[in-house]
């Protein structure tokens, strides 16, 4: 058996009567309950996940998938060849948002290149690379399924050593020039929507790129007939090995039954092949912030799930996740420090529940 087939058999949903430990502790402090919304739903989330009343969100990883794209061939994007390697060393060295952001917050950051056009020799990045990009998949299919598989599991495999060492929540990120055209043409498999539908400006084309990135997309669901095929079929089709990396990472958390941070489009759309694959997956999910990239609806009213935070954000990486640690850290600092109604001598049928009028 597979590591890919032996984890998605190994994926349990979540118990849901474990959300009332935390739900009880919440409801146990002297405030109007339900008040304080999303802080308490989402300590409550993590706490069911970790089987306990209090959760800790203290340990966490975020992990950035990259990999470069060969559909950038086709006038798809802004970006240019050597971009994404650029990235990677900044990121590497601590320059982007998010890794600036992984400081701030304590969180240990983890750059995985799955295959971009540069090797970045630094000790800051994990190399497990599969080919220097994808094909062009307006040509021919971006990977075969044992590439697609190999980039799943090595988002498993690496998640899996990090539950191993203690990490209690992980965030994720990518990097890729072009995997807003890769990620728009995997949505459009899952879910039967239309290139105009799932095209968006990723991180700022002309009329003219958008007006390829529909083409191309469009292109890829006709003659792959990507509607009628399974997941892992339209991962290899079309879509990136950071897309399949991040997948890695959604399945492996569900399966140690460990909290896992969406964040914008491209890690949405990897969290919906994810669900697609193996439901439960979804218990396991929390969502940070609604994207600027539009298509990110089709996204969470597939997964049934309404983001706590819109900053207008559209710039990837996973600095949505590190921005959602903090509202946690929050959320958990008050449900161990605020007092509880026998410490204040406070009535509890004073304080109303207003938690289903909200």
């Amino acid at each position: 058996m597979s590591l890919l087939e032996e984890t998605l058999r190994n994926i349990e949903p979540l118990n849901k009567e474990r959300s009332l430990a935390a739900r009880k502790e919440w409801d146990g402090i002297a405030h109007p309950t339900g008040s304080l919304g999303e802080l308490e739903e989402l300590t409550i989330k993590v706490a069911a996940i970790q089987d306990t009343n209090i959760p800790d969100v203290s340990k966490r990883v975020h992990i950035v998938m990259a990999s470069d794209n060969g559909i950038i061939e086709e006038n798809v994007s802004s970006g240019y060849s050597d971009l994404t390697s650029q990235l990677v060393y900044s990121m590497a060295v601590g320059g982007t948002a998010a890794a600036n952001m992984c400081k701030e917050t304590n969180t240990k950051l983890v750059v995985v290149d799955l295959g971009t056009r540069r090797k970045v020799e630094h000790e800051n990045v994990t190399h497990r690379r599969i080919n220097p990009e994808t094909k062009n998949f307006a040509k021919e299919p971006a990977m075969t399924i044992s590439e697609a598989i190999k980039a799943i599991e090595t988002g498993i495999e690496i998640t899996d050593e990090l539950v191993k060492e203690g990490y209690k929540i992980f965030g994720t990120g990518e990097l890729g020039i072009a995997n807003t055209t890769t990620s728009a043409a995997v949505l459009t498999g899952l879910t039967g929507k239309s290139a105009e539908e799932t095209c968006g400006l990723g991180a700022g084309i002309t009329d003219e790129g958008l007006r390829n990135k529909i083409r191309v997309v469009d292109y890829a669901m006709k003659e792959y007939d990507l509607e009628n095929k399974t997941p892992l079929e339209i991962l290899s089709y079309v879509g990136g090995y950071d897309i399949c990396g991040l997948v890695g990472i959604y399945l492996s958390c569900a399966k140690n039954k460990t909290a896992a941070v969406i964040d914008g489009f491209i890690s949405g759309v990897a969290a919906l092949c994810a669900v697609k694959m193996n439901p439960a997956v979804k218990d396991y999910l929390l969502p940070s912030h609604r994207s600027r990239e539009n298509q990110i609806k089709i996204v969470f009213d597939e997964l049934e799930m309404n983001p706590p935070l819109d900053l207008k954000m559209r710039l990837g990486e996973g600095t949505g996740c590190m921005l959602l640690f903090k509202v946690l850290d929050t959320g958990v600092y008050l449900l161990k420090n605020m007092a509880r109604y026998q410490e204040i001598n406070i009535l509890e049928n004073v304080l109303v529940d207003i938690r289903e009028k909200c």
